[in-house]
C-alpha cells in the first residue's frame, strides 16, 4: 500500500499543480478570467469519460491502463511546456493540450481508486479509500505552495517546465509501483465478444444504483458539491486571493493551501466517521455550515480570511471522505469500476459547468460577490437534500 499510495499523490500532485497554474495562467497570460473558466473547463470536462473508463478498468488490468495514462501525462506536459514557450502561446492550443491531459485523467483517477480494493484486505477497503482521499486532498495543500514558490522564482514558461519534471516522477512511480497483476473481472466482460458499450454500462450503473437508494442519493449529493462547490473554488478562489486580498504570489499559493489543510484535517477526522450510521447528517451538515464560512471569508480582513478558509476546507473534507469511503463500500467487485467511473464522472464533470460559469460572472460582479451568491445557493441546496431525501438522512 506505502508505495501504492505514492503512486496515486504524485498522480494527484500533478493534477492539483496543473489546476491551479492553468485558472492563474488565463487570467495573467491570456488576460481575462473567462479564459480562466475555459481552461479550467477543458481540464475537467473530460471526465466525462469516466463512464467508458469504467468499463476498461473492470475489463483489463488496472496496473496497464495506469502505466499508459502516467505516460501520456508526462507526453502532454512536455506539449504544454514547448507550446507556453513561445513569445505569443496560442490560447486553443494551450486548452486542447489541457484537454487532452483531462482526457487521459478520466482514465486514471478510478483506476487508482478501484485498484484498492485489489491491494488492500476486504474489512479495509472503505478505509483505504478514505486515506486515498486524504492523499488526494494533501496535493490541494502541496499544489498551490509548489504553484506559489515556481511563480515567485522563475516565468510561467520554466513553470510548466517543472510539471514535466513532476509527470516523469509520477510516470516512474508508476512504473516501479507493486501494482496487483489480476483482480475480478466482470462476468461479462470476460467473454465478451463485441465492442464496449459505455451507454449500457452506464445504464447498467444507473439499474444498480436504483437498487441501492442510498447509493443514487450519494451520487447526486457528490454531482451537485461538485458543481456548486468544487468548480466555483478552484476558478474563484485563486482570483479571491489575487485580487480581492491583494496577496503576491507565494502568499497567495499559502492562501490556497490553507484551505487544502483544512480539508486534510477534515479528511483525517471523517475517518474516525468511516461507516457511521450519521454519515448522511456529517456530509450535509458540514456542507451547510461550510457555505457560510465562506460567505463570512468574503467580506472579512486577511488575517481573518485564512481560518475561515481552513475551518470551511475542513468541513468540506468531512463530506469528501465520507461519501467517496461510503460509495466504495456500496460496490461488488464485479461493478466497482463501473460504479467508480461514475463517481467520477458526477465528480469531474460538473465542476467544468460550475468553473466555467463562475469566471464568467466574477468578470461581471466581482470575484467577492459570486462567491456570496454561489455558497448561499449552496447551503440552501443541502439543506434541502438532507430533507427530502430519506436515503441521504440513513447513509
Amino acid at each position: 500500500m506505502p508505495l501504492f499510495y505514492a503512486a496515486y499523490f504524485t498522480s494527484a500532485l500533478l493534477r492539483r499543480v496543473l489546476t491551479y497554474a492553468v485558472v492563474l495562467y488565463g487570467a495573467e497570460v491570456l488576460g481575462r478570467g473567462a479564459w480562466s473558466g475555459v481552461l479550467y473547463l477543458c481540464l475537467v470536462a473530460p471526465y466525462l469519460l469516466s463512464v467508458y473508463a469504467g468499463t476498461l478498468i473492470d475489463s483489463s488490468l488496472r496496473r496497464t491502463v495506469l502505466w499508459l495514462t502516467s505516460a501520456l501525462s508526462l507526453l502532454f506536459m512536455v506539449a504544454l511546456a514547448i507550446e507556453t514557450r513561445q513569445h505569443a502561446p496560442h490560447a486553443w492550443a494551450v486548452a486542447a493540450i489541457i484537454f487532452g491531459y483531462g482526457v487521459v485523467s478520466a482514465f486514471a483517477y478510478p483506476a487508482f481508486i478501484a485498484g484498492v480494493a485489489d491491494i488492500a484486505a476486504p474489512a479495509r477497503v472503505a478505509h483505504s479509500t478514505a486515506v486515498m482521499n486524504v492523499f488526494s486532498l494533501l496535493s490541494q495543500v502541496a499544489g498551490p505552495v509548489t504553484v506559489g514558490v515556481l511563480r515567485t522564482t522563475v516565468s510561467w514558461p520554466n513553470l510548466f517546465v517543472a510539471s514535466v519534471a513532476l509527470a516523469a516522477v509520477s510516470w516512474i512511480a508508476v512504473t516501479v509501483a507493486p501494482l496487483p497483476r489480476a483482480h475480478v473481472v466482470a462476468p461479462k466482460r470476460a467473454s465478451r465478444q463485441v465492442a464496449f458499450s459505455p451507454w449500457a454500462d452506464l445504464a447498467e450503473v444507473y439499474a444498480y444504483a436504483r437498487a441501492h437508494r442510498t447509493l443514487a442519493t450519494l451520487l447526486l449529493a457528490v454531482a451537485l458539491f461538485s458543481a456548486l462547490v468544487v468548480g466555483p473554488l478552484e476558478v474563484l478562489v485563486p482570483l479571491f486571493a489575487s485580487r480581492a486580498l491583494a496577496l503576491a504570489p507565494l502568499a497567495a499559493g499559502a492562501f490556497i493551501a490553507t484551505g487544502g489543510m483544512g480539508l486534510v484535517i477534515g479528511a483525517l477526522g471523517a475517518l474516525t466517521l468511516v461507516g457511521s450510521s450519521r454519515s448522511g447528517l456529517w456530509m450535509c451538515g458540514g456542507v451547510v455550515l461550510g457555505s457560510a464560512v465562506v460567505v463570512a471569508m468574503t467580506a472579512a480582513p486577511r488575517t481573518v480570511a485564512f481560518p475561515l478558509f481552513l475551518a470551511g476546507g475542513a468541513l468540506a473534507g468531512v463530506f469528501s471522505s465520507l461519501s467517496l469511503a461510503d460509495i466504495q463500500s456500496a460496490a461488488t467487485p464485479e461493478m466497482r469500476g463501473r460504479v467508480i467511473g461514475a463517481f467520477s464522472v458526477v465528480l469531474g464533470a460538473p465542476p467544468a459547468i460550475g468553473g466555467a460559469l463562475a469566471g464568467a460572472m466574477s468578470d461581471s460582479l466581482g470575484t467577492p460577490v459570486t462567491l456570496r451568491i454561489l455558497f448561499s445557493v449552496v447551503g440552501v441546496v443541502f439543506l434541502g437534500l438532507y430533507l427530502v431525501r430519506p436515503a441521504l438522512r440513513r447513509a
